[in-house]
């Protein structure tokens, strides 16, 4: 059932988007669709995560796959987009019913009475009754409600005038069906003229859902990770949140203001998890592309290069015909589970992209929501926590500066590819991230000779401190300059463990290095340098002084 009306509402919403005039015409259709929509969402709502089955009183078995449906989240998205190609083009649709309301309605009416009167005849009290309902739709004009309420009041008149025991004919008539066909008519077109916004919400306002928070996160968790559309239709379940204001009563007008803020929350929530699933997404084609980086060809071959040399020096060589390595073996990827891995994430990513991108801006109650700015604050605090954590590790040991340079770039890789789908400057985040973690602002705490709290320091400050105190300490301890290299290095001697010189001081790294911190990161290291070579002098200066 709920696969027939999530491929009907696709062919309807197809059709009305692609040609939006039809939006008057069939505008019974598309509330009745949204009514039935709303009734599947309800009925699911209702029964999710009941341990007991609804009681069964008819033939039909209940089958407990029907109350675990992730794909609901779909209905939701349909029945959102109705309500807003509805709003979209509400004055065409309101033109049309007020011309057919002005036109055809009282042609129709006329017609229609004339055929009445002749076969049952008419009193003076219902023909003023009719008369005014004629004026009401010849006067007719989108947003007076007033008048509009005017033609179902007059039509309730003429129900109870002529469903009383002493009208002149019983209501089985057939002029009197036709009469009361086009009267129902002309009340629903009525109501659409005098108060649309209010019609639309009667059939397609999904505010019950706030009764049932739990069941609408569940129903969002498992659309927002999904590699299929489900995860652009998300964006629907933080939209819906604007209708729980809708759910309060007039008599308690107080109500309005918590449930409204509630909804607030939620749809924050909401968008904030959509975000975060998107970075996660780029961590992982970050991931994806280091993994793929350690199977390329240069490594793999190397590594069959190698097998061969032992394999001939044992005297056992590898026969390529015999099941060995054959030619091109290297660029063949070892583990296709990183290619499978990044090619999900960026299915996710896609989608969630493009919800994003879908909408500037989202009203919920009183307030409006920026998807992008969430997501935007998001990617910079998910990069600055990334840049922290390849940079060093527990025991206080950094990463090589070319392999964190590296890293880093696959990881931007990934962050960029939401500039595909979305109007975000990601390089210039990113730059601003980096800026902030080479300007060290726990400097002039140390300066001042105030220790520096743990939670405010920056990449340059762990960098800085860290090569201060190999520079100034490891230098003693084997470590010696190599004018052939152009650098410091460790001489390879049996037993020496911990960091070599090489892998920190050579050309690469350094500029690897001042890449990463740019200029005020040198800087910093500068002033952590400086300070530590003062400290050394005068402490030459008192071993000299006790010692002339």
């Amino acid at each position: 059932r709920r696969q027939w009306l999530r491929q009907a509402l696709a062919s309807l919403y197809s059709m009305c988007a692609g040609e939006p005039g039809l939006l008057g015409p069939k505008l019974p259709m598309v509330l009745a669709a949204c009514a039935l929509a709303t009734d599947e969402i309800k009925f699911y709502v209702h029964h999710h995560g009941r341990e007991e089955l609804p009681p069964n009183k008819s033939k039909a078995k209940h089958n407990a796959a029907e109350f675990e449906d992730p794909t609901v989240p779909t209905i939701v998205y349909y029945v959102d987009a109705f309500v807003d190609l509805l709003e979209k083009y509400e004055d065409d649709i309101l033109a049309y019913h007020v011309k057919y309301l002005q036109t055809t309605d009282v042609n129709g009416l006329q017609h229609a009475l004339n055929a009445f009167s002749a076969e049952c005849g008419l009193d003076q009290e219902p023909l003023d009754v009719f008369e005014d309902i004629i004026s009401a739709c010849e006067n007719a004009s989108a947003g007076n409600r007033a008048l509009m309420e005017t033609i179902s009041l007059n039509w309730m008149r003429l129900q109870v005038i002529y469903c009383s025991q002493q009208a002149p004919f019983q209501p089985t008539n057939v002029a009197f069906k036709n009469l009361a066909a086009r009267l129902n008519l002309i009340s629903q077109h009525a109501e659409v003229v005098g108060n649309f916004k209010s019609t639309v919400l009667k059939h397609a306002s999904l505010d019950m859902l706030f009764w049932h928070r739990p069941t609408f996160l569940a129903m969002f968790q498992g659309a927002v990770g999904s590699p299929t559309p489900l995860a652009m239709h998300s964006m629907a379940m933080a939209k819906v949140c604007d209708t729980f204001a809708y759910r309060t009563s007039r008599f308690l007008p107080e109500e309005r203001v918590h449930i409204g803020s509630q909804g607030i929350e939620l749809a924050t929530q909401v968008f904030s998890a959509m975000a975060k699933q998107i970075t996660n997404m780029c961590q992982r084609v970050g991931e994806s592309i280091l993994s793929l980086k350690s199977q390329l060809a240069p490594v793999e071959a190397f590594k069959l290069f190698q097998a061969q040399r032992d394999a001939a020096a044992a005297g056992t060589a590898v026969n390529p015909s015999a099941g060995g390595a054959l030619p091109g073996t290297e660029s063949i990827p070892a583990n296709r589970n990183a290619v499978a891995r990044m090619s999900e994430a960026l299915v996710i990513l896609r989608y969630l992209c493009m919800a994003f991108g879908e909408h500037e801006a989202v009203r919920v109650f009183d307030s409006v929501i920026v998807p992008r700015e969430i997501l935007v604050r998001a990617i910079k605090d998910v990069f600055s926590a990334l840049v922290l954590k390849l940079c060093r590790s527990e025991s206080g040991m950094i990463a090589r500066p070319s392999q964190l340079l590296s890293r880093l770039q696959a990881y931007l890789h990934g962050f960029s590819l939401v500039e595909r789908y979305i109007d975000v400057n990601v390089q210039e985040l990113i730059r601003t991230v980096m800026v902030h973690h080479s300007f060290s602002t726990t400097l002039e705490q140390q300066k001042s000779g105030v220790e520096a709290e743990p939670q405010a320091m920056v990449m340059v400050d762990f960098v800085a401190k860290w090569y201060t105190e190999f520079v100034l300490r490891k230098v003693v301890d084997g470590v010696c300059f190599s004018p052939l290299n152009g650098s410091f290095i460790t001489p390879p001697v049996a037993g020496r463990t911990g960091p070599f010189a090489q892998h920190f001081l050579s050309e690469p790294e350094i500029r690897a290095l001042v890449t990463l911190l740019g200029p005020y990161g040198v800087d910093v290291m500068d002033h952590h340098l400086v300070n530590g070579i003062g400290r050394h002098i005068v402490l030459m200066k008192k071993i000299l002084a006790a010692n002339r």
